[in-house]
């Protein structure tokens, strides 16, 4: 084979390499995980601390499906989820409003709603909103 064809295919290859290294440690740096949603396994705090959001799980014919709760500082649980989430087939986004504890539940299966605090003190699942927060948009629009 020609030395200069030997050098080409020996630099093509170091250069593929290098790329390969470069992608795999951008991908380790880079979760790809907002902080401000949900992840399962851990909480996340309301904007007044009053409050946190965390998943709840259960096994339904051998596969575990998740809801998320609401707790108070207490670790009391003020609210859970009616609907229950195979995250492999249907994630959900759990995100509090930046604002307000106002928890938003942005699913692709069922649609977008919000969980709040009604002046009785109870939490209540609501469909019917006019226009997201712009934060809320944000996260929704990823």
């Amino acid at each position: 084979m020609n030395t200069a064809i030997r050098v080409c295919l020996v630099v093509a290859a170091v250069g593929i390499i290098s790329f390969s290294v470069v992608l795999a440690i951008l991908r380790t740096n880079s979760s790809g995980t907002d902080p401000k949603i949900l992840a399962e396994g851990s909480t996340l705090r309301s904007p007044s601390g009053e409050f946190s959001a965390k998943f709840s799980s259960e096994q339904v014919d051998g596969k575990r499906y998740v809801y998320p709760v609401i707790v108070n500082t207490d670790g009391d649980i003020v609210w859970q989820d009616s609907e229950r989430y195979l995250m492999s087939a249907h994630p959900v986004a759990v995100i509090w409003q930046e604002d307000n504890d106002t928890l938003w539940l942005l699913s692709s299966d069922i649609g977008t709603s919000r969980v709040v605090k009604e002046t009785s003190g109870q939490w209540a699942k609501d469909w019917d909103w006019d226009t997201l927060p712009i934060d809320i948009q944000k996260v929704r629009g990823r």
